[in-house]
């Protein structure tokens, strides 16, 4: 597995976590999709083991747990999706580190707290999405110059759509 560059679980009946260690083992992976299946259990912080992935993709699933700190190591990644996939906690302020985000949909969990700052930080951002996360708070930072900038109704952002 040392060699994968795309891992992909969608629409199966493959059930369970995915142990950490595997993570280890495919440090070359690209692409990561977990779609409509019945994968369950946390983000391990190993995910930061995956610097070449530019691709994350998950939703439809059964996660728990917060967004680990370790994803700011994927520096070449460009597409974060986590849709409505159970993740709870705040935002961690390493998701600024990501440099090549382009498209961050992290919309339909139950994140809590402020729209880390750090964000603006990200200058090839096009795309956030953070609707249904209904324990954000705060004022958004200031990213009227994307493509795509949804929040919910209650924040004070008038770029937002």
């Amino acid at each position: 597995m040392t060699n994968m560059k795309s891992f992909s679980v969608t629409t199966t009946s493959v059930e369970g976590t995915i142990p950490p260690a595997v993570f280890d083992g495919m440090r070359k992976l690209r692409q990561l999709y977990m779609i409509d299946s019945e994968i369950s259990g946390t983000i391990p912080t190993e995910i930061g083991y995956l610097e070449s992935m530019v691709n994350f993709r998950c939703f439809g699933i059964d996660l728990s747990g917060t967004i680990p700190t370790e994803v700011g190591l994927l520096t070449s990644l460009e597409m974060m999706v986590l849709r409505n996939v159970g993740c709870t906690g705040t935002l961690p302020t390493e998701l600024g580190d990501m440099v090549s985000l382009v498209q961050l949909y992290l919309s339909e969990n139950d994140l809590q707290g402020t729209i880390p700052i750090e964000l603006e930080k990200l200058n090839d951002l096009n795309e956030l999405s953070l609707l249904g996360n209904l324990k954000l708070t705060g004022t958004p930072p200031d990213l009227c110059d994307l493509t795509t900038y949804q929040l919910d109704p209650y924040f004070d952002c008038p770029c937002c759509t």
